[in-house]
Parts: C-alpha cells; structure tokens; sequence
C-alpha cells in the first residue's frame, strides 16, 4: 500500500536580528504536503531572505585603500543594507506531488520579500487507501511575505596594520540569544585581509592615490528550538518530540581592487570586484506526520529531519562608491555598491594611525 503523507505543520524560523516570531507565523504553512514538497516550496519562498543576507554580509569591509602602520588600527561599526530587487518580490509555484492551487490560474505567490497579502489557496491531497483515489484532505492559504525591501546588519570590525603595506580584518559577534517567545541563537565572525599594490607599480610612486586588493570572508550561524506536536485528533505514536530544531547558516566571500583619494578631511574611494553567497537551511529532529491508514483514520508516522536546503546566492561583478570623513580619530563613512543586490553601507569607527 503506498501512503502519501502530510505534514501538518513544521515552524520555519528566520533567524536575523528582528521579526523572529512574524517570520515564524508566516511561514508555518508551507510544509504542509509533506517533505518532498515542503524543500521545494521553502527553498523558492525564502531565496531572497537568503541571497540578501549574503549580500548584507559582504558590505563594508573598509572605507579607504589606504593600510595602516604597523601595529595601528581602527575599530569601526559597520550597518549594511542590501536591497532586495522587486523582481524576487514572488514566485510561480511550480508542480508538487500532494499540493494543488485550488484555482489552477492562480499559481503566483509571495516571497519572504513580497507583499504582506496571503498567496493562493493550495489544497493537500493524499491518496486514500480505501479507494486509492487521490483526496483532498485539507486546504490552506500560501503565506505572504514580509515585505523585505532592506536587509539590515550591523557588523562590528577591527583592523590593524601589519608589515609591507597589510591590514588584517576581523569581525565578530559571540553567540547571541534572541530574546522572545523561542530559543534562538545567532553567531558571526570573519576575517579580511587588505594589502597596498601600488608599493609594486614604481610609475604610480608620485600620483597622490591610494591603490589596495582586498578579501574577506564572513560566516554567519543561526539556530532555533522548534516545538511541534502531534496532531490531537491522530492515533498517536508516544515518541516524545523535544529535539526539534531549526538551522540557518550563510557564507560570503567577496575581493575587491580599491582606489582612494585622500584630502585634509575628506576621502574618496570607489571599488571593482566579485562577490559569492551561498545558504544552508535544515529543519532537524523527530517530527509527528499525519497519514490516513488503511482504515482511513487519521494517524501519526514520525519523520526525522525532513527539510535539508542549500541555497545558492549573490554572485557576481560589484562597484563601490563611498566618502569618509576624518576629524581627528573619528571617522565617518557611506558607500553604495551596485550588484546583483546592491546594498548600502555606513559606518562610525575610530581610527589610530600617523599616516
């Protein structure tokens, strides 16, 4: 006897700096047709939430070409925006094993990104043992999205000059609990290094710029506790579910070439370089499933770690324009970056240098 089964309701979890519990709420429904297509549709729904956090983490990085003597240094707070493109505002639903659109007109959807109205109603249907007749068993509306124009990060740097022209970067946030209705924690490092090329091109010895290549790779790490149980009217199991958990990682990798001008308090720099992202997103544990038996009573089956998605990212060419303002060892900086999701980033640091 094949068995088609549902999943009533597994929590997907956005881990960010905001909004836990709404991401929480507007997401629930989306693993209702089991796991098969629960991948398929979370995979499409948050791809922009993914792509933009990744863009997010490779703003900033520095606001001159210019490296500092060793052993000198500056500490700034970067806060990054990424724009989400309107492009990735919805998604067409593509075929699924045990969810329909009950108007099959109507297969356009919100992201995470889109507007705040709820997608098409999607009917879950399951084979019915007693008749092995495809049945629909229940209905629920695709959720909306959040109306996510800008991805919002602040990231907190230190730099410090070595020898031979080189800037070592570190970023880092120790683990993090959200405070709120649910257990999640969030993590960030990563580590940069930029280095002054202009010292090789003897030509360039008396024009008054700055020229410098940089890299920097960033990690961030998230994860939720997750309280799912069975479904009351359901012939249960007894498994004791409290292992439930959810996963949200990204990593981002940018290298940049750098050119600056620096003036008595002002300094003008512009960018070229290439940017890549990717995500991880994994619901992990014991999960209580719903399933017709061959009586047709509604019964449990217990599924383990059922949603487990890589997600692809921003990737591509990038430009950078920006301004720092200097007044003694204070520093004030904005930039723009054109890409794929371009972004904005700010900054206020202190820097300790005799250059």
């Amino acid at each position: 006897m094949k068995i088609k089964i549902q999943i009533y309701a597994i929590i997907i979890v956005m881990m960010c700096f905001k909004t836990p519990s709404i991401a929480q709420q507007q997401t629930q429904d989306l693993l209702r047709g089991g796991a098969a297509d629960a991948n398929t549709l979370v995979q499409d729904y948050m791809a922009p939430f993914g792509k933009s956090f990744g863009a997010a983490l490779n703003e900033g990085w520095y606001n001159t070409a210019k490296t500092h003597s060793f052993p000198f240094f500056d500490a700034t707070l970067y806060w990054n925006w990424a724009l989400v493109p309107t492009m990735d505002d919805n998604f067409t639903i593509p075929y699924l094993n045990h969810l329909q659109s009950a108007n099959p007109a109507n297969t356009t959807s919100p992201t995470i990104a889109g507007g705040t109205n709820n997608g098409p109603t999607m009917n879950v249907i399951v084979e019915n043992p007693l008749t092995g007749r495809d049945t629909v068993i229940t209905h629920f509306q695709m959720p909306g999205g959040l109306n996510l124009k800008l991805m919002s990060l602040p990231i907190a740097q230190l730099t410090v000059g070595l020898l031979h022209g080189t800037d070592v970067s570190i970023r880092y946030m120790p683990q993090y609990n959200i405070p709120g209705s649910i257990d999640a924690k969030v993590n960030l490092w990563g580590i940069g290094l930029k280095h002054d090329i202009k010292q090789y091109i003897p030509f360039l010895s008396a024009v008054p710029i700055d020229i410098s290549i940089q890299a920097g790779y960033t990690s961030f790490t998230s994860s939720a506790d997750l309280d799912l149980q069975p479904d009351a009217g359901a012939i249960q199991t007894g498994a004791i579910y409290n292992n439930q958990k959810i996963e949200f990682d990204v990593n981002s990798f940018t290298a940049n070439l750098i050119i600056s001008k620096k003036l008595p308090m002002f300094t003008f720099y512009g960018s070229v370089g290439y940017e890549t992202s990717s995500s991880k997103l994994n619901v992990l544990g014991t999960y209580p499933v719903t399933i017709l038996n061959n009586s047709g009573q509604a019964q449990i089956m217990d599924i383990t770690d059922p949603v487990k998605l890589n997600f692809s990212g921003v990737q591509g060419i990038k430009a950078n324009l920006g301004i720092r303002y200097r007044f003694t060892i204070l520093t004030l900086h904005a930039d723009y970056t054109v890409s794929q999701y371009s972004g904005i980033s700010t900054g206020l640091g202190v820097d300790i240098d005799l250059k």
